[in-house]
């Protein structure tokens, strides 16, 4: 009921609200209301906004609960914005390696040369749009690990948590924001490795990823949940719903690239691989 009443509060576009919004990134707790606060705050170019959200990363807006990447989000979604946050960044205040690939993509939406100069400095797989890798060389690499013994599933679960489970599911555990993965033919590699290595090659439909520019200014990316001649619902990473109105959109667009980071092997030792294809390739749920 209050996060229904927050929204209703943020839908009269009243500049006179952002102070009561801002407000409730202040209280403790509550962090299902400050993710509903921080989508409506989004509706308003008010300068007081991002200096607020950045100034509460060190205390009321936690990593916990989706709450900082909501955050985020917001920040992303706007030029302006997302230079304060690429300035929290550069100070390492905010740390490049925790911020997720959408946050950055939707950064890069933008068509800014400074921002996507800055994105390149700190993310440069990402804004390199293939990672940089080269998918025949490490494929046959990855392939050359897996032969030379068999990894223990239960500990590959856990990597698979980690690092695919916020974007898919497996035996019944994970989210849906990707393809769910059980069903496929898991133990064919050339499969696996060029959608793992390079996920934008194919993006397989229902799974694409829209990205909507709004008349306020802001723009807003995730998946189509549900449209009708007046509305778009997205859903993003973080499963948060937007429901637009198309009357408020200048354009609404497909992205060529992957919700799916290029890069989630890199970096990972040779008994780490092993142990994720044995809990990808596994008939059945490893207990």
């Amino acid at each position: 009921m209050r996060s229904e009443l927050i929204r209703l509060i943020g839908a009269t576009k009243d500049p006179a609200v952002v102070p009561s919004l801002l407000k409730i990134l202040a209280v403790n707790g509550e962090d299902s209301l400050k993710r509903v606060a921080l989508q409506e705050l989004a509706r308003f170019n008010d300068p007081k906004i991002p200096k607020t959200i950045l100034g509460r990363f060190g205390s009321t807006l936690p990593d916990e609960h989706e709450v900082r990447s909501t955050a985020e989000r917001v920040l992303a979604g706007r030029p302006e914005w997302a230079g304060f946050l690429l300035d929290q960044v550069d100070l390492a205040v905010v740390k490049d390696r925790n911020v997720p690939s959408d946050i950055v993509q939707l950064m890069m939406t933008h068509g800014d040369q400074e921002i996507d100069k800055r994105v390149a400095e700190h993310w440069p797989g990402i804004a390199a749009g293939s990672g940089g890798v080269d998918v025949l060389k490490e494929s046959a690499r990855i392939k050359g690990v897996l032969a030379t013994g068999q990894g223990e599933a239960l500990k590959g679960k856990v990597i698979f948590t980690t690092r695919c489970a916020i974007c898919h599911k497996l035996f019944d555990e994970g989210n849906q924001i990707g393809p769910e993965l059980t069903g496929y033919e898991r133990n064919n590699l050339d499969f696996w490795l060029p959608s793992i290595l390079n996920p934008s090659l194919e993006i397989r439909e229902g799974f694409v990823q829209f990205v909507a520019s709004m008349k306020d200014g802001r723009k807003i990316a995730g998946i189509v949940e549900d449209q009708n001649p007046r509305t778009v619902t997205l859903k993003d990473v973080a499963n948060q719903k937007s429901v637009l109105a198309r009357a408020d959109m200048d354009s609404f667009q497909a992205s060529k690239i992957s919700l799916m980071p290029p890069g989630l092997l890199v970096g990972m030792a040779d008994s780490e691989l092993r142990d994720l294809f044995a809990y990808l390739t596994a008939k059945t749920k490893p207990e």
